[in-house]
C-alpha cells in the first residue's frame, strides 16, 4: 500500500507493473480522462491515449454494449464507487469482438479524494461462449419440451438462438407436400427484422440452395467466414442483394433439425453479423444438440396436431351424421353441416349444385371469418363458371373425392369468369377437399371443405369426410325420390294450367306467365293464371289461388279457371262471372275457398273492366305512374250474401299490367315488405325490356326456398323490336347486331348510324365479358330518338365511365366510348336480378 500511495503521488512509475500484466490496463484522471493505456490495450484495440481521449470507447466497445458501458462509467465517476461489467471489445487485428470482464477502482488520497482510476479488462470470451452455449442448450431443452404447436416451437427456437448464441436465426421447415418455407426468423433489432421479414414471401427458399440440400441429405454445413463475393453470388437480383447486405452476415452454419433419418424435418440457419463471431465445430455441435431437442418437440407436436385434427373431424362427421339421420329437410341439414364444418375443421365450406341445364351454381356456404362469408354470399345463385369451367367441374364431381392442394390462381382462371375469379381469390384458400354428390349414377354437385394457405388435409381426415359424403349422398338420393314423386304431381297441375305458348298472340300486346312452385316437398297448390281472346276481340285475363294443397286444390283450380273462360263468352260483367263460379264452387266443393281477379280488356285496348274476389291488387304501370287497382269483394266461397261490383280503368298510355297470387309477396312472411319489393321491381325500366318480365319479377321478389306457390301473369302493351340470346352465343350476338343495324336504317333517316352500331357492339361486348347467362336487347322508339335497352344477369359495372390510365388496358374503355357517342346513358341495378342499361342513340325517326 505504501508503494501504491507513492505511485499515486507521482513518486513512482506504475507502468512497469501494468506492462507486465496479461490484462488490458488503463489509468484515468479523477474526471475520467484517459491518461495511460498499457501496450496490450493498444495492440488489441488499435488505439492510443490521444485517440481514446478524442473518440472515447466508441469503435472499441461493441455498439450493443456501448450505452451500458458509458452509463456504468459515469455512475462510478459520480459516486466514486468501483464498478465491474462484461462487454465486448473489438480486436483491431481481425475485427472480431471478444467478451471481457472490466473492473475499475479509484485510488484515493489520505483525505479520501480520488487521485486516479485504475481499470483492467480480462478476456473471458472462451468462458462466456461456453456459458452462452450451455444456456442456449438449457433454455431450448426446457422451453421446447413444454410447447405442443409447430409454429410456437420454431418461433421459440429462433428467439432463444439470438438471445445467447447468434445474431440471426432462420428456421426452414419441410412441408408434408415437399415444399420448403421459412417459418420463423429472429434478430435483436426489431426494425431490421421487420425489413427482412417483408421480403420473406418474395424471396422464398431456394430449392437448389444449401439449406434444402442440408435438409434432404440430413447433413449440416459450417461456413466460418462469408465474404462479399459469396453474398453477391447468392443474390437473385439487385433488390435481393440489398437485403442480403443488410443482414451483414459474417459467419454461418446450417444445422438439420432431424430425428436421425433423412430427409430432416427442417433446418435452423444460424448467422453472426455485428458480433463478428466465427462459428467453429464446437458451436456446430452445440447447435446440433439443440436441433435434436427441436426435432423431438416437433415430432411430438405434429403427432398431437394430427390427433387433434383427426379427433375434430371424427366429432364433426358424427354430429353431421346425426343431423342427416334426424332431419327431414336435406337442404337445411347440409346448411347446418357447412356451418358446423367452419366451426371445427375448415375455414370455408360450400356446396356446388348442378342444375338440370348443366349450369353449376353455389347453393349453400359458410365461413369462419365474416369477411369470407360476405364474399361467398355473392356467389349464391350466381353462375360463376364459363362453359369449359362447368364441364371441368362436372368431371370432378364424377370422381370419388378430389383434393386441390395447392390452389393456384392460374387454375382458377381456367374455370371462372374474370369477375368471379377475382372474387374467389380474395378468400386466399390454400387447399380444397371436394366430396361429390350423386343421384343414382348422375353427378348432382359437390360439398367442398377448404382451408387457408399453409394448412392441409390429413389422409385420416379425408377418409372420415369421404364416409360422411356417403351419408349425404343417401340423403340426397332420398330427396331425389321424393322430388320425382312431387314432380309427377306438379306435371298434373301444369297440365291444368295454360302453357306460355298457349297464351294469345296479339299484335301490340305481349303475354308472359310463370308458375313458381314452393321449395318444400309438400303437396301441390291451387294457383292459376289464364288469358283468352274472345271472338269479338276482347281479352279475358284471370289469376287466382284456391286454398289448401293437394289434388283437391288442383282439381278445384282447374274447374274455376275453365268456368271463368266459358262464362266470358256469355257474361260481359267480370263481377257477375265471379258470382257465377261462386255458385258452382259451393255446389261441388263446399269447403273450398278461392281468391281471384278477372279482367276484360276492351277490343280497342282503351280500357279494362275488372272485379276481384279478395285477391291481391294488380299493378298497372303507366309511365312513371304505378297504380294498384282497386280490389274489393269477398273470396269465392264467401260471396253468397255480398255480391261484387265491377270497376273500370283506362288503359290509355298503359305499358304493363302485372297480376299475381299472394305467394309472390308473402315469401318473407312480411306482406308490407313483399309489396314494396314488388312495386320497386315493376316501377323499374328494366321490367319493360326483359324477354320474360314474369321471370325477372320472380327472381327479384322470391328468395331461394320460397315456402308458397306463386303465379304471375304480365300483360305488356308494346310492339317494339327486341332480341334475346345467351352471353356465350357469339353467333347470336353477331346476328343481333346485323339485324339491329338493318332495323335502324329501316326506321330512321338521319343521324350517326355508325356510332349507333358501335354503341350496340360495345355494350353487348361489355355484357358478354362480365355477365353470364341471358341478355335481353330492346329498342324503344316512343320519342324522336330510339333508346337501346340491354338487361343482363351480371353483378354490374362502374357507373363512371372513363379512359383507363394504362392506354393498353381494355377495362373501362367500352363504357367511355358509349358515353361519348350516345345522347344519354343511364344505369339501373335491379336488386336480385341484374343490370339494366338504357342508351339514347344518335339517330332520328323517319
Amino acid at each position: 500500500m505504501a508503494r501504491l500511495d507513492k505511485w499515486a503521488d507521482g513518486e513512482d512509475d506504475f507502468s512497469v507493473l501494468a506492462e507486465s500484466l496479461p490484462h488490458l490496463v488503463w489509468i484515468a484522471a479523477p474526471d475520467g480522462t484517459i491518461e495511460y493505456l498499457n501496450r496490450r490495450f493498444k495492440e488489441y484495440t488499435g488505439t492510443d491515449e490521444a485517440s481514446y481521449v478524442a473518440a472515447g470507447p466508441k469503435g472499441v466497445v461493441h455498439e450493443a454494449d456501448l450505452q451500458r458501458t458509458l452509463e456504468s462509467w459515469h455512475r462510478a465517476l459520480e459516486t466514486g464507487a468501483p464498478y465491474d461489467l462484461e462487454y465486448r471489445l473489438r480486436d483491431a487485428r481481425d475485427g472480431r469482438y471478444h467478451w471481457f470482464l472490466a473492473r475499475a477502482v479509484p485510488v484515493r488520497a489520505a483525505g479520501g479524494s480520488t487521485l486516479r482510476w485504475i481499470g483492467t479488462a480480462t478476456d473471458i470470451d472462451a468462458a462466456r461462449r461456453t456459458a452462452d452455449s450451455l444456456r442456449f442448450v438449457a433454455d431450448c431443452a426446457s422451453t421446447l419440451a413444454s410447447l405442443d404447436r409447430t409454429q410456437a416451437i420454431t418461433d421459440a427456437l429462433a428467439r432463444i438462438a439470438v438471445e445467447s448464441f447468434a445474431d440471426w436465426a432462420f428456421v426452414v421447415m419441410r412441408g408434408d407436400d415437399g415444399s420448403f418455407a421459412v417459418t420463423s426468423l429472429a434478430h435483436r433489432d426489431p426494425e431490421l427484422l421487420r425489413y427482412v421479414e417483408s421480403y420473406r414471401d418474395r424471396y422464398s427458399v431456394d430449392l437448389k440452395g444449401g439449406t434444402v440440400e442440408a435438409i434432404l441429405q440430413n447433413r449440416g454445413v459450417v461456413v466460418p467466414e462469408i465474404d462479399a463475393e459469396a453474398v453477391e453470388a447468392a443474390a437473385r437480383d439487385e433488390e435481393h442483394l440489398d437485403v442480403l447486405r443488410a443482414l451483414r452476415i459474417h459467419s454461418a452454419m446450417i444445422v438439420p433439425v432431424s430425428t436421425g433419418e433423412a430427409p430432416a424435418l427442417g433446418a435452423i440457419v444460424l448467422c453472426t453479423a455485428e458480433t463478428q463471431r466465427v462459428f467453429e465445430q464446437t458451436d456446430f455441435d452445440v447447435a446440433l444438440a439443440v436441433a435434436g431437442y427441436a426435432a423431438n418437440a416437433l415430432v411430438h407436436a405434429r403427432t398431437l396436431q394430427h390427433e387433434r385434427q383427426t379427433s375434430k373431424v371424427l366429432r364433426f362427421t358424427a354430429q353431421a351424421s346425426e343431423l342427416l339421420a334426424g332431419g327431414s329437410d336435406v337442404d337445411d341439414c347440409i346448411r347446418r353441416i357447412l356451418t358446423l364444418a367452419t366451426r371445427s375443421i375448415a375455414d370455408v365450406a360450400y356446396m356446388w349444385r348442378i342444375d338440370p341445364d348443366g349450369s353449376v351454381r353455389m347453393a349453400e356456404s359458410s365461413a369462419r371469418r365474416p369477411e369470407d362469408a360476405e364474399i361467398l354470399k355473392e356467389f349464391i345463385g350466381d353462375r360463376p363458371f364459363h362453359r369449359d369451367g362447368e364441364r371441368s367441374m362436372a368431371q370432378r364431381f364424377a370422381t370419388d373425392a378430389y383434393v386441390v392442394d395447392p390452389l393456384l390462381s392460374e387454375d382458377l382462371a381456367q374455370l371462372f369468369f374474370g369477375y368471379a375469379c377475382e372474387r374467389f381469390q380474395r378468400l386466399k384458400l390454400g387447399t380444397l377437399l371436394g366430396l361429390p354428390l350423386h343421384v343414382g349414377s348422375e353427378a348432382a354437385g359437390s360439398l367442398v371443405f377448404a382451408r387457408r394457405e399453409g394448412t392441409h388435409f390429413l389422409p385420416a381426415e379425408i377418409d372420415a369426410l369421404k364416409d360422411l359424403a356417403r351419408h349425404v349422398n343417401l340423403a340426397v338420393e332420398r330427396r331425389a325420390v321424393a322430388r320425382r314423386e312431387r314432380r309427377i304431381a306438379r306435371e298434373l297441375q301444369q297440365a291444368l294450367l295454360p302453357q306460355p305458348q298457349m297464351l294469345p298472340s296479339i299484335e301490340g300486346i305481349a303475354f308472359d306467365a310463370l308458375y313458381q312452385s314452393s321449395s318444400l316437398d309438400a303437396d301441390i297448390g291451387g294457383d292459376w293464371y289464364d288469358a283468352l281472346q274472345l271472338p269479338d276481340g276482347r281479352i279475358v285475363i284471370s289469376v287466382g289461388d284456391v286454398t289448401g294443397k293437394g289434388l283437391g286444390a288442383a282439381g278445384s283450380m282447374g274447374k274455376l279457371r275453365q268456368s271463368l273462360s266459358a262464362l266470358a263468352l256469355y257474361e260481359p260483367d267480370p263481377a257477375r262471372m265471379l258470382d257465377a263460379v261462386e255458385f258452382l264452387l259451393r255446389r261441388r266443393s263446399a269447403e273450398a275457398i278461392a281468391t281471384a281477379f278477372v279482367g276484360i280488356i276492351a277490343a280497342d285496348r282503351t280500357k279494362m273492366t275488372y272485379a276481384s274476389a279478395g285477391h291481391p291488387r294488380p299493378l298497372l304501370k303507366r309511365g312513371r305512374e304505378l297504380l294498384a287497382l282497386k280490389s274489393e269483394g269477398l273470396p269465392i266461397g264467401l260471396r253468397d250474401r255480398v255480391r261484387g261490383v265491377a270497376e273500370t280503368v283506362s288503359l290509355e298510355g298503359a305499358e304493363m299490367l302485372v297480376l299475381y297470387t299472394d305467394g309472390l309477396i308473402e315469401s318473407t312472411r312480411d306482406i308490407i315488405e313483399g309489396e314494396a319489393m314488388l312495386r320497386e321491381v315493376v316501377a323499374s325500366d328494366a321490367v319493360l325490356f326483359s324477354r320474360s318480365p314474369a321471370l325477372l319479377i320472380r327472381d327479384a321478389c322470391l328468395p331461394h326456398g320460397s315456402l308458397d306457390d306463386a303465379a304471375i301473369l304480365v300483360v305488356t302493351f308494346t310492339g317494339e323490336r327486341r332480341w334475346s340470346f345467351d352471353a356465350e352465343n357469339a353467333h347470336a350476338a353477331h346476328d343481333a347486331r346485323s339485324e339491329f343495324a338493318a332495323y335502324l336504317h329501316e326506321r330512321a333517316d338521319d343521324g350517326d348510324f355508325e356510332a349507333a352500331e358501335i354503341i350496340f357492339g360495345e355494350l353487348i361486348g361489355n355484357v358478354v365479358r362480365h355477365a353470364p347467362g341471358p341478355i335481353d336487347v330492346h329498342v324503344e322508339w316512343s320519342g324522336a330518338y330510339p333508346v337501346l335497352h340491354v338487361t343482363d344477369r351480371g353483378g354490374g359495372f362502374s357507373r363512371k365511365p372513363a379512359l383507363p390510365e394504362d392506354p393498353l388496358k381494355e377495362s373501362g374503355r367500352g363504357l367511355y366510348i358509349i358515353e361519348s357517342l350516345a345522347r344519354a346513358l343511364n344505369f339501373e341495378r335491379v336488386a336480385g336480378y341484374g343490370m339494366h342499361v338504357a342508351v339514347e342513340l344518335p339517330v332520328r325517326r323517319r
